[in-house]
């Protein structure tokens, strides 16, 4: 089953880098570690064909026109948190 599940998420992941570039995350107050509840509710808040990957923690474009990246960073910073650009799939702490 862990297999599946593994193989699953590497062709969604190889998918989405096709379709779309880099994710965005919201960062703590470290900087290096991905604060997820606010990754996931900025993704949503500022929705434009995203979504929140929960096996990386990162919030995904699903289209080649890529995140609204000035939406993310206002939304991260709204929330005290930082911002940043990362490879999809990028393993990255979770603060």
């Amino acid at each position: 089953m862990f297999k599946l599940a593994t193989v699953s998420a590497l062709l969604a992941t190889a998918a989405l880098v096709s379709a779309g570039g880099p994710a965005e995350v919201c960062t703590g107050s470290g900087g290096g570690c991905v604060d997820y509840q606010v990754t996931k509710d900025c993704c949503a808040a500022v929705d434009q064909n995203t979504r929140f990957d929960e096996v990386f923690h990162q919030c995904i474009p699903l289209l080649a026109n890529g995140i609204n990246t000035g939406g993310m960073v206002d939304c991260c910073e709204s929330r005290g948190a930082g911002s940043r650009e990362e490879e999809i799939g990028a393993a990255t702490g979770v603060c």
